[in-house]
């Protein structure tokens, strides 16, 4: 009804529906069943422009499903898992009396990973360096509290940051904390770094920053 009443929401054959607001208009809806959809100019912003689809899609989280598994969420709803290898590995070098190795490092890039890095311009939160690749930007998706066990991290949108490489490694060894006033801390050096990023739609649970400090 407030999509419809801020003209972002079409009821064609609804010309007046009731105030968005109290019981009426779930009362209204469930007699009516009206058949609807976004506005057409709507739709196709959503649907062409990445940056307005990830605000839209993370303050939905954040209102209605704080306490889900945003990432399955995403996926249930349309947005595919994918797995990506951002750097290709050099070709194996041969070397008298010694053969090396090469590894070949899979990112995980997780719907909900690519919804922050999209919000955040596939910045680093933390030194503000956005990494230019010839196929695009990189970046990471670094949760705070670590997933599964013996950690139990939420995979939700609080429990993640967009980081370059570098600062990724860092924080997930503690070389680096985030406080509570979200100022960045080396903790070799003792030395404070410039403040957490921070960008509408996407807010940081201190309780993580909390369990990572503790981590370390």
């Amino acid at each position: 009804m407030k999509l419809a009443h801020f003209g972002l929401w079409t009821l064609p054959d609804h010309p007046e529906p009731p105030r968005p607001s109290g019981s009426p208009p779930l009362a209204w809806m469930s007699r009516n069943q009206p058949v609807s959809d976004l506005r057409e100019w709507v739709f196709d912003l959503v649907a062409e422009d990445q940056a307005v689809r990830s605000q839209a899609s993370a303050c939905l989280l954040e209102k209605y499903f704080p306490d889900e598994d945003q990432n399955a969420l995403l996926l249930r709803v349309g947005l595919r898992d994918i797995e990506e290898e951002p750097l290709p590995p050099p070709d194996d070098v041969r070397a008298t009396e010694r053969r090396p190795a090469t590894i070949k490092r899979i990112v995980r890039d997780s719907a909900l990973s690519r919804l922050i890095k999209t919000l955040h311009d596939h910045t680093c939160q933390m030194c503000g360096v956005r990494l230019l690749l010839p196929n695009g930007p990189y970046a990471e998706g670094a949760h705070i509290r670590p997933l599964g066990n013996p950690h139990d991290g939420y995979d939700v949108a609080g429990n993640l940051l967009c980081l370059c490489p570098n600062d990724h490694v860092l924080f997930d060894q503690g070389a680096i904390i985030v406080k509570d006033d979200l100022t960045v801390v080396n903790q070799l050096t003792g030395e404070s770094r410039d403040a957490l990023r921070t960008v509408p739609g996407h807010d940081v649970d201190r309780q993580h920053l909390t369990y990572h400090r503790n981590l370390y």
